[in-house]
């Protein structure tokens, strides 16, 4: 599952964190199904994302966020899920952010940047 460059190739095994984001997002079961089911798929997908730890570039950032991201976890579970917009949007963005970055960097390559 790992490429070459140290990204995960395909949806990760972080079914974990998949299950963070269900509880958090409070979606109805029906669509929360399926984005289990689109997972399921996209692990088979070869598309790269992020490994947090092990890829160099924008490690800096990356920790910062992966940071940024534990502390706003643990409160979010402290809270039982009960929290407001801005933690919620907050752990939206660092996930877009793992989940996206390693495809706006390849496609900003592909332009010249």
């Amino acid at each position: 599952m790992k490429a070459d460059d140290n990204h995960f190739r395909g949806f990760p095994a972080l079914w974990n964190a998949a299950a963070f984001y269900l509880f958090l997002l409070r979606w109805p079961p029906a669509l929360s199904s399926l984005v289990v089911a689109v997972l399921i798929v996209l692990t088979f997908v070869p598309f790269h994302v992020l490994h947090p730890i092990r890829v160099v570039r924008l490690r800096s950032l990356t920790l910062s966020l992966l940071a940024l991201w534990a502390v706003l976890a643990m409160y979010t579970l402290a809270s039982d899920f009960d929290v407001g917009a801005p933690v919620t949007i907050a752990l939206c963005a660092i996930a877009a952010y793992i989940a996206g970055s390693d495809a706006v960097i390849r496609l900003a390559r592909s332009f010249g940047a």
